[in-house]
This record gives C-alpha cells, structure tokens and sequence, in this order.
C-alpha cells in the first residue's frame, strides 16, 4: 500500500470513529462514577441504552437509598443543586442520566430512549434491604435471560409492580423473589411468561406475606412453612385463565382492598387471641393506585348462630378521592340478645367495586386485660390476669426479641426463633414484660399504625 493510499484510509477512519461520537452511538463501554463510588455500566446501542450493573445495586447505591425509579427523563423534574448528578454522552446527546436526592433518599435512572436491561440480570437488586419502591418505566427486559436473584432479600419492599417486565426470554428465576418476607403484592402481567424457564427453584421461598389478587397465598397466615409450590408454577396473575398465581393483575385491581380482608372464596378464618381485633379498608394500595373518585362502602357483620349466618350489624363510610386513604374498624364478639358470638363473619363492599371482600374471625375472648406502649424500638406489654392463673401463652412475629430481663425471670426461656413460649402466671397480678423490634421495617409498620400491626400477643391456654 502506497503512502498517498495509507493516509487517505487513516483519514476516512478517523472521520468515521468521529461521526461515531458526534452521533452518541459509541461502541465503547461507559462507566458512570460519582463521588460517593456509585457505578454503573452503559452500553449504548442505536436507540437505546442497555443497562447492566456486573453485580447488585446494592454494591454501588447508597446504603440509606428507599426509592429507585426507572424512567424518561422529560417525565422527572429534577432539580441539579438539590442532587448528585451524573451523565453520559456528549453535547448534543446527553441521554443517560444518574441522580441520587438525599432529602428523599431516590436514586433516579433516566434515559431520554428506552433502557433495555442487560441479558444477564441477575441479583441486579439483590440485598436492598432499604429501598421500599422501585418504579420500573420506560425500560424492556425483552432480551433478559436470567433474573436469578433478582430482588433477593429485599426485606423493606411491600409492592412491586413489573407488568412491564417481558420475561419470554428468561430462562432462570431462581431466587427471584427469596427473602421478601413484608412483599404482599406483585403485579404482573401475562407478559410475565415462564415458559422459557428451566430453573427457577426457591423463586418465593421466605416471601411469608405474598398474595395473588384473588386470594392465593404462598403461606399460610401467620405460618413460614408452607406446602405451597415455591419455584415458577405459580409465578402468574392470579385467577386470570382460571389459573391460581401469587401476582396480582393490575387492571383488574379493586380500587377498594383491606390488610385482612379477602376476596371471597379464599375461607380463610383468622383465630383472634383475645377480645378485639381490626382491619383497614383503602381506597387504593398506596398514593400511586389511589381511585380518583370517592368510594363508599359498608361493612356487614353477621354471627354463627346454629350454623347459619345472621345480620348482626352494619357500618358505612367514605373514602375520599384523589387521596390515599384508609379508616380502621373493630371487630369483636357480638352479643345479641345476651348471648355473645365468638365467630364472626365480615364482609365490605364498595360501590363500583365488582367483588366483596370477606374474612371469619374466630374469637378466643380471654379474660384478662392486656396493654401495649411503644418505646422506641421497645414494646412494653402489661398483663393483668384478673380471676386466672396457669398457662399462658406468648407469641410474637419474626423480628421481634423477647426481653429476658424481667422481674420474675418468666422470659429467660423465651428462644426468639421459635416465637411463642407458655409460661405459668398468678390470678389477680399485673406482669409486665418487654420486647424488641429488631427488624426495622417490622417496626415502621408499628410506628405508624399500633393498634393493627403490634406484633405480639398473650392468651390462656
């Protein structure tokens, strides 16, 4: 090759690699770093950007990060001077960016064109034992073929919603959602397909809270064993094709739900030690799924009279739109007449709402008193035995450490994974014991609603 020949190629190259650039369609990889070492790699492709993090997000976030969202950058109105920003790109094609806000503690991703989540997507959140959203938008996951891992051990996230997930491609979900023992909903669509998949044990084991949108559980409530299937059977919509699943289809989303309360036909009766129990209605599963319009509701209790079910009571309300909102209800054995019913049937119903929601609360109606003070992280429980003496029983949830420092010693058996210990009290005394909430979304919930979410208990045997 002459030298007039080699210069004129070298030229033509250099114009194409700089047209290459000037186009933001680089072949080379990226790396986004920030100061507090947060990285991520983004391949940039011709009308999208595929994302991938070589390992969880949880190596490269923020520890305190609660929120993560996915979207299109015209959509978030971010402001530079309250965040750590972070982009790629050049000029005129500043399309991938980075922000963390640490008032709100949001890590935002977003793209001016679609991300397309990398092939190999496992453990991408594994371990976030902080992050209590994630909002998935303006992304595709059309060439994903492993989510192994995916959202392992994220203890703090109560919802996930993934009906733009397309799974199609997914050969192993694995894991997928082990160790979300506070994820009660799912949504999915039927876009979330597992044909494809050939391994995809433990894909729900320890998520102790999950429920499908008709009523099927992976436990059963209250319980951490189960005979459930935990790997893909299940991994479907719930009630969509006929079929039982553990996710729930969002367009058939009652705009009126309960934390306790189920679709009928799910027969769930709940054993209520002591004399009260309560249930929250809502207009919606958080700010996000609110009903624009105001729902009005009634609540019917009936009573186990010789086996057929009566009319006891009714209570109505409203909830009003564009808000989220929520309002408690008591239920406790009825008496009628003189004569007290421990089993109680409840149902709700909303207007514009196509299905009720119903659960049986069978009452033991024990004769002591019982009081709770939260401290803190620390439950306070104060039991009077009034006229009984004997056996009692304590009981209380995963995260919670029984204190054994009492006075009497009554707790210095107590073992905290088992979650229930019988001990023998006096009649007429007031005990007073102890607990600790070490697990810290357990204790969120009972900051912000005691009465429903106290995590421990005492009956007589």
């Amino acid at each position: 090759m002459n030298a007039k020949r080699k210069w004129t190629l070298i030229a033509v190259l250099f114009l194409a690699c700089s047209l290459l650039l000037t186009t933001g369609y680089v072949l080379a990889k990226y790396t986004i770093t920030w100061e507090k070492g947060f990285g991520l790699h983004i391949y940039p492709k011709k009308d999208a950007y595929v994302l991938t993090t070589g390992s969880s997000l949880n190596a490269v976030l923020p520890s305190d990060v609660q929120r993560i969202v996915f979207g299109k950058t015209s959509d978030y109105s971010v402001e530079i001077k309250d965040v750590t920003a972070v982009h790629v790109g050049n000029e005129d094609a500043d399309l991938v960016y980075l922000y963390y806000v640490d008032a709100t503690e949001t890590a935002y991703i977003l793209a001016k064109k679609e991300i397309v989540f990398h092939a190999d997507s496992a453990e991408m959140f594994k371990g976030l034992s902080s992050v209590q959203s994630i909002t998935f938008d303006h992304l595709t996951t059309e060439n994903v073929t492993t989510m192994r891992s995916m959202f392992y051990g994220c203890t703090a996230l109560p919802l996930l919603d993934i009906t733009v997930f397309d799974t199609s491609s997914v050969t192993d979900t694995g894991s997928m959602f082990e160790g979300c023992e506070t994820l009660e909903t799912v949504f999915a669509g039927v876009s979330f397909d597992t044909s494809s998949v050939t391994s995809s044990e433990n894909m729900f084991l320890s998520a102790y809270l999950l429920v499908g949108g008709n009523g099927t559980r992976v436990y059963p409530v209250g319980e951490t064993e189960t005979e459930q299937p935990l790997d893909k059977t299940y991994a479907w919509p719930d009630g969509v094709e006929g079929k039982k699943g553990y996710f729930t289809d969002k367009s058939q989303t009652l705009f009126f739900r309960s934390n306790l309360l189920r679709p009928i036909g799910e027969g769930q009766t709940y054993a209520v030690n002591g004399t009260s129990a309560w249930f929250t209605v809502a207009n919606g599963l958080d700010s996000s799924t609110v009903s624009k319009d105001t729902v009005s509701y009634t609540v019917s209790y009936y009573i186990d009279r010789d086996g057929a079910w009566e009319l006891a009571q009714t209570e109505t309300g409203t909830l009003s739109g564009g808000v989220f909102q929520k309002k408690t209800h008591t239920v406790a054995p009825i008496t009628v007449e003189g004569e007290t019913f421990d089993h109680v049937r409840v149902v709700a119903t909303a207007v514009g709402a196509d299905r009720a929601l119903e659960a049986e609360f069978d009452f033991d109606a024990s004769p002591i008193e019982v009081s709770y003070a939260l401290e803190e992280n620390v439950v306070r429980m104060t039991v009077f035995t009034k006229d009984q003496s004997g056996s009692f029983t304590f009981g209380w949830k995963n995260g919670v450490l029984p204190d054994a420092s009492d006075p009497n010693g009554i707790l210095q058996a107590a073992d905290p994974s088992v979650y229930t210990l019988d001990a023998t009290l006096n009649a007429y005394t007031v005990y007073e014991f102890c607990f600790m909430i070490s697990d810290a979304s357990l204790f969120d919930q009972v900051k912000a609603d005691p009465e429903t979410q106290m995590p421990l208990t005492v009956w007589v045997e």
